[in-house]
Protein backbone atom coordinates (compact mmCIF):
# COMPACT_ATOMS: atom_id res chain seq x y z
CA UNK A 1 0.00 0.00 0.00
CA UNK A 2 1.12 3.40 -0.92
CA UNK A 3 -0.49 5.62 1.26
CA UNK A 4 -0.75 5.33 5.22
CA UNK A 5 -3.73 4.22 7.69
CA UNK A 6 -5.76 6.49 9.22
CA UNK A 7 -7.94 5.62 12.60
CA UNK A 8 -10.40 8.61 12.55
CA UNK A 9 -13.23 7.05 14.96
CA UNK A 10 -14.33 9.20 17.96
CA UNK A 11 -12.56 8.19 21.33
CA UNK A 12 -13.92 5.06 23.10
CA UNK A 13 -15.20 3.67 19.96
CA UNK A 14 -12.59 0.91 20.18
CA UNK A 15 -9.33 3.09 18.91
CA UNK A 16 -6.93 1.59 21.08
CA UNK A 17 -8.15 -2.13 20.14
CA UNK A 18 -7.91 -1.00 16.57
CA UNK A 19 -4.10 0.08 16.75
CA UNK A 20 -3.12 -3.06 19.22
CA UNK A 21 -4.77 -5.08 16.23
CA UNK A 22 -2.62 -2.72 13.40
CA UNK A 23 0.40 -3.32 15.10
CA UNK A 24 0.11 -7.09 15.65
CA UNK A 25 -0.58 -7.37 11.58
CA UNK A 26 2.81 -6.24 11.37
CA UNK A 27 1.83 -2.40 10.49
CA UNK A 28 3.72 0.24 12.53
CA UNK A 29 1.04 2.30 13.93
CA UNK A 30 0.64 4.59 16.76
CA UNK A 31 -2.59 5.57 19.01
CA UNK A 32 -3.10 9.90 19.59
CA UNK A 33 0.09 10.88 19.34
CA UNK A 34 -0.03 14.21 21.18
CA UNK A 35 3.45 15.56 19.73
CA UNK A 36 1.88 15.24 16.04
CA UNK A 37 -1.61 17.27 17.15
CA UNK A 38 0.53 19.66 18.61
CA UNK A 39 2.28 20.21 15.29
CA UNK A 40 -0.62 20.27 13.77
CA UNK A 41 -2.32 22.78 16.26
CA UNK A 42 1.08 25.15 15.92
CA UNK A 43 1.36 24.89 12.08
CA UNK A 44 -2.01 23.54 10.38
CA UNK A 45 0.48 20.71 8.67
CA UNK A 46 -0.11 17.52 8.48
CA UNK A 47 3.00 16.42 6.79
CA UNK A 48 4.97 14.53 9.38
CA UNK A 49 8.57 13.74 9.81
CA UNK A 50 7.90 10.84 12.10
CA UNK A 51 8.23 7.42 10.89
CA UNK A 52 4.63 5.46 11.13
CA UNK A 53 2.42 3.19 8.54
CA UNK A 54 -0.94 4.62 11.10
CA UNK A 55 -2.12 6.76 12.97
CA UNK A 56 -4.99 5.94 15.35
CA UNK A 57 -7.54 7.81 17.12
CA UNK A 58 -5.54 10.91 15.49
CA UNK A 59 -7.14 13.36 12.67
CA UNK A 60 -10.85 12.91 13.79
CA UNK A 61 -12.12 16.72 12.54
CA UNK A 62 -9.09 16.88 9.75
CA UNK A 63 -9.08 14.07 8.19
CA UNK A 64 -9.80 15.62 4.59
CA UNK A 65 -6.05 17.43 4.96
CA UNK A 66 -4.73 14.08 5.86
CA UNK A 67 -6.19 12.55 2.84
CA UNK A 68 -4.62 15.46 0.86
CA UNK A 69 -1.22 15.41 2.57
CA UNK A 70 -1.05 11.42 2.07
CA UNK A 71 -2.74 10.21 -0.99
CA UNK A 72 -4.11 6.94 -1.80
CA UNK A 73 -4.15 6.55 2.08
CA UNK A 74 -7.15 4.09 3.92
CA UNK A 75 -9.07 5.74 6.70
CA UNK A 76 -11.05 3.32 8.93
CA UNK A 77 -13.86 4.67 11.18
CA UNK A 78 -14.74 2.94 14.14
CA UNK A 79 -18.37 3.23 15.56
CA UNK A 80 -20.19 1.86 18.67
CA UNK A 81 -23.81 1.81 20.19
CA UNK A 82 -24.38 5.40 20.64
CA UNK A 83 -26.01 4.68 24.51
CA UNK A 84 -22.58 2.53 25.21
CA UNK A 85 -20.22 5.28 23.82
CA UNK A 86 -22.17 7.85 25.81
CA UNK A 87 -22.00 5.80 28.93
CA UNK A 88 -18.14 5.19 28.46
CA UNK A 89 -17.67 8.93 27.52
CA UNK A 90 -19.40 9.81 30.52
CA UNK A 91 -16.90 7.79 32.91
CA UNK A 92 -13.42 8.33 30.52
CA UNK A 93 -14.21 12.58 30.39
CA UNK A 94 -15.36 13.28 34.08
CA UNK A 95 -13.18 15.79 35.93
CA UNK A 96 -11.90 12.68 38.36
CA UNK A 97 -10.32 11.29 35.40
CA UNK A 98 -8.44 14.22 34.47
CA UNK A 99 -5.76 13.52 36.93
CA UNK A 100 -4.30 10.88 35.18
CA UNK A 101 -3.02 13.28 32.47
CA UNK A 102 0.64 14.32 32.26
CA UNK A 103 -0.32 16.82 30.81
CA UNK A 104 -4.43 18.19 31.64
CA UNK A 105 -3.38 21.29 28.96
CA UNK A 106 -3.36 18.91 26.29
CA UNK A 107 -6.40 16.68 27.28
CA UNK A 108 -8.65 20.02 27.30
CA UNK A 109 -7.39 20.92 23.97
CA UNK A 110 -7.88 17.62 22.86
CA UNK A 111 -11.46 17.74 24.61
CA UNK A 112 -11.91 21.17 23.16
CA UNK A 113 -10.78 20.00 19.57
CA UNK A 114 -13.02 17.23 19.55
CA UNK A 115 -16.45 17.85 21.33
CA UNK A 116 -15.87 22.11 21.30
CA UNK A 117 -16.19 22.14 25.36
CA UNK A 118 -13.97 20.51 27.84
CA UNK A 119 -16.42 18.12 30.54
CA UNK A 120 -18.91 15.67 29.43
CA UNK A 121 -22.24 16.99 28.13
CA UNK A 122 -24.62 13.84 26.57
CA UNK A 123 -26.75 16.24 24.14
CA UNK A 124 -23.03 18.22 22.95
CA UNK A 125 -21.73 14.70 22.86
CA UNK A 126 -23.97 12.98 21.25
CA UNK A 127 -24.44 15.59 18.34
CA UNK A 128 -20.78 15.49 17.59
CA UNK A 129 -20.56 11.77 17.30
CA UNK A 130 -23.93 11.82 14.89
CA UNK A 131 -21.94 14.82 13.02
CA UNK A 132 -18.31 12.75 12.55
CA UNK A 133 -20.37 9.85 11.16
CA UNK A 134 -22.56 11.68 8.83
CA UNK A 135 -19.33 13.81 7.97
CA UNK A 136 -16.92 11.05 7.04
CA UNK A 137 -19.62 9.31 5.18
CA UNK A 138 -20.42 12.13 3.03
CA UNK A 139 -16.87 12.82 2.53
CA UNK A 140 -15.96 9.43 1.09
CA UNK A 141 -19.06 8.71 -0.91
CA UNK A 142 -18.04 7.37 -4.49
CA UNK A 143 -14.75 6.63 -2.69
CA UNK A 144 -15.95 3.49 -0.23
CA UNK A 145 -13.05 1.27 -1.03
CA UNK A 146 -10.84 4.17 0.70
CA UNK A 147 -12.84 4.02 3.85
CA UNK A 148 -13.87 1.31 6.33
CA UNK A 149 -16.41 1.46 9.28
CA UNK A 150 -16.17 -1.09 11.83
CA UNK A 151 -17.84 -1.59 15.00
CA UNK A 152 -14.72 -3.40 17.10
CA UNK A 153 -16.65 -3.05 20.40
CA UNK A 154 -20.15 -4.51 18.66
CA UNK A 155 -17.93 -7.89 17.49
CA UNK A 156 -16.48 -6.76 14.37
CA UNK A 157 -12.94 -8.63 13.69
CA UNK A 158 -10.19 -9.42 12.03
CA UNK A 159 -11.84 -10.81 8.54
CA UNK A 160 -13.26 -7.07 7.99
CA UNK A 161 -10.24 -5.36 8.46
CA UNK A 162 -7.88 -7.53 7.02
CA UNK A 163 -10.25 -7.57 3.53
CA UNK A 164 -10.38 -3.76 3.70
CA UNK A 165 -6.17 -4.04 3.93
CA UNK A 166 -5.65 -6.34 1.25
CA UNK A 167 -4.02 -8.94 3.90
CA UNK A 168 -4.29 -12.54 4.99
CA UNK A 169 -6.27 -12.65 8.69
CA UNK A 170 -4.41 -14.05 11.24
CA UNK A 171 -5.27 -17.85 12.25
CA UNK A 172 -5.70 -18.62 16.31
CA UNK A 173 -5.26 -14.74 17.23
CA UNK A 174 -7.66 -13.59 19.58
CA UNK A 175 -8.60 -9.96 18.38
CA UNK A 176 -7.41 -7.28 20.64
CA UNK A 177 -10.12 -5.61 23.16
CA UNK A 178 -8.13 -3.11 25.27
CA UNK A 179 -9.69 -0.40 27.74
CA UNK A 180 -12.66 -2.52 28.46
CA UNK A 181 -14.32 -1.41 31.68
CA UNK A 182 -14.87 -4.81 33.33
CA UNK A 183 -10.68 -5.18 32.73
CA UNK A 184 -10.02 -1.97 34.14
CA UNK A 185 -12.37 -2.61 37.42
CA UNK A 186 -10.37 -6.19 37.43
CA UNK A 187 -7.14 -4.29 37.64
CA UNK A 188 -8.12 -1.63 40.32
CA UNK A 189 -9.50 -4.08 42.77
CA UNK A 190 -6.18 -6.34 42.39
CA UNK A 191 -4.22 -2.56 42.99
CA UNK A 192 -6.31 -2.41 45.94
CA UNK A 193 -5.60 -6.05 47.69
Amino acid sequence: MSGKIFGIGMPKTGTCSLNVALNNLGIKSIHDPNELRQKFWETGSCKFNKNFEALINFGEWFFPQLDEAYPNSKFILTIRDKKSWLSSCKNHFSPMNDKKYKNLYNANLKKMEIFGIKTFNKKRFSYVYDLHEKTVKDYFKGRENDLLIIDICGGDKWNELCDFLGIVAPQGLPFPHKNRKSKRRRKHKKHAE
